[in-house]
């Protein structure tokens, strides 16, 4: 049984034919590069669910370990459960990985997202997490820039932060340069 100090996760303590699992997430092994420098700043997100309803009614998540492909968390967890009415989801994150910054984003109202198709905007993890906070998708062409205002204020952005220096008008520039 759980130590009195251990929150226990999930189902109430008198729900019947629940029982008690311990989880102890001890490590991972080669995990996949994330990082520029070639390492990971990896978690481990625990998702208790309820397998007919997929409805969440548990969510931890371990200690991040920085800067490696072989982090030892050795973090335990105690989760209530009914054996055949829940899963239980693991899943490994870097903590430098966009989807790990959009749950801190606080979102009011209705909300869209506008994407252009690409492999990033379409994965599961970006669909779940959609859906998990009601943000509505916007269906857009692949490949539609002029679709997407988003890619307008990118360009903007990119002229203001690199401007360019005024040419005299009465220069010639040279368009190509040969050097021997």
């Amino acid at each position: 049984m759980a130590a009195n100090f251990e929150p226990i996760y999930g189902l109430s303590e008198d729900e019947n034919e629940s029982r008690v699992l311990r989880v102890k997430v001890i490590a991972g092994i080669d995990l996949a590069k994330k990082d520029i420098i070639g390492a990971s700043d990896p978690y481990v997100k625990l998702s208790l669910y309820v397998a007919d309803e997929n409805r969440e009614l548990a969510l931890v998540q371990t200690k991040t370990i920085k800067k490696t492909l072989n982090p030892k968390w050795n973090e335990e967890f105690y989760f209530r459960v009914c054996p055949q009415n829940h899963r239980l989801l693991f899943e490994v994150f870097d903590e430098n990985r966009l989807h790990y910054s959009f749950p801190s984003l606080e979102l009011r109202g209705p909300n869209l997202f506008q994407h252009d198709n690409a492999p990033v905007h379409k994965a599961s993890s970006m669909k779940t997490w959609c859906v998990k906070v009601g943000v509505e998708e916007l269906e857009c062409p692949a490949q539609s820039p002029d679709l997407n205002p988003s890619e307008h204020l990118w360009d903007e952005l990119e002229h203001r932060l690199h401007p360019r220096p005024p040419r005299h008008p009465n220069i010639s520039y040279p368009t190509s340069l040969m050097l021997l």
